[in-house]
């Protein structure tokens, strides 16, 4: 699969940058989007082969962030790309993944020390 080998997106978002950060800060080893191959493929934001974990950070309009007042009542889109994140996430979980889903907004506000929070549950620090 030709798709397979392609890196999308040609430039992480700033979110991304900051999760990313946060990793090399900590020393973990991780993948930027690395592609997965399950029912409904594609490339996850951040692969840890060493805790068997999928990253993904989802923007808050893109992914239809509900907690942010800006998107209260989501279009068409937000929700068909919430049900694609769901079923994803569920599909990953039955491969044996693990999943953590990160809104732009939080980590925009998050410290080192709450990303090691997030990610304890997954594998110690």
């Amino acid at each position: 699969v030709a798709r397979a080998r392609q890196v999308f997106p040609i430039k992480d978002s700033k979110p991304e940058i900051i999760t990313q950060n946060f990793l090399r800060q900590l020393g973990i080893d991780f993948f930027a989007h690395k592609y997965i191959n399950i029912k409904h493929d594609y490339q996850c934001d951040i692969l840890i082969p060493s805790m068997n974990l999928i990253i993904e950070v989802d923007g808050d309009y893109w992914h239809g962030n509900t907690d942010n007042p800006r998107y209260k009542i989501l279009n068409g889109s937000q929700i068909k790309q919430r049900e694609e994140d769901n079923l994803r996430t569920k599909e990953l979980i039955e491969k044996g993944f693990k999943v953590l889903r990160l809104w732009e907004s939080d980590i925009r506000k998050m410290t080192l020390n709450d990303f090691i929070e997030k990610i304890k549950p997954f594998d110690k620090i």
